[in-house]
């Protein structure tokens, strides 16, 4: 009778329906995660195969400036940074780059630390720079270091720590406006 074959036929269909959305569900997520490991070995392999490249810890508004200061002179690049937000332009640009902090040994050592020709520390945090230097030093006594110093007061500690240079970005800038303003170089 109809009212016996319509709870069946909505059985039939509940369970089909999510058995399909679970399988669908579960296709996603193993195909998304497959493709993040691929992504991620690819990458490793690449680094692997780099000699005298550099590694630029932090991707914000300084760390951008010096890869592409290093890509304009065709020079291959690490770049380390933990926001994953940045994976996507990362890869647009076909920059190499771990997603880890730099502050992990782990992370250095997969940027290729031990064959880098140099090391560029541009962590907003002086204390995370001190530590990145304290540790590229120790893995590689020959890399040239320059560090990010945001105030006057971490420069020492920095070259204490093993930093080739140090660079203020903020004094730079300003010493630099000034220069302008009393010797101009052109028309802006």
């Amino acid at each position: 009778t109809p009212r016996e074959i319509f709870p069946i036929v909505v059985l039939i269909l509940g369970v089909g329906g999510a058995a399909y959305t679970f399988s669908a569900f579960t296709n996603y997520v193993v195909a998304g995660e497959l493709q993040v490991v691929l992504r991620t070995r690819r990458m490793l392999k690449r680094i692997q195969r780099m000699r005298d490249h550099y590694i630029i810890c932090g991707y914000g508004r300084v760390g951008r400036q010096v890869v592409e200061g290093l890509r304009e002179n065709q020079c291959e690049v690490v770049v380390i940074d933990p926001d994953a937000a940045l994976i996507p332009e990362l890869e647009q640009d076909n920059i190499s780059f771990i997603t880890a902090s730099a502050t992990d040994d782990d992370a250095l050592i997969a940027a290729g630390i031990h064959q880098a020709r140099g090391l560029c520390s541009c962590l907003p945090s002086d204390s995370n720079n001190v530590f990145v230097v304290l540790s590229a030093r120790a893995f590689n006594p020959d890399l040239k270091i320059i560090a990010r110093s945001n105030s006057l007061e971490s420069g020492p500690k920095l070259r204490i720590a093993g930093a080739d240079q140090i660079m203020n970005p903020y004094l730079i800038t300003g010493r630099r406006m000034a220069a302008e303003l009393v010797t101009p170089t052109g028309a802006a």
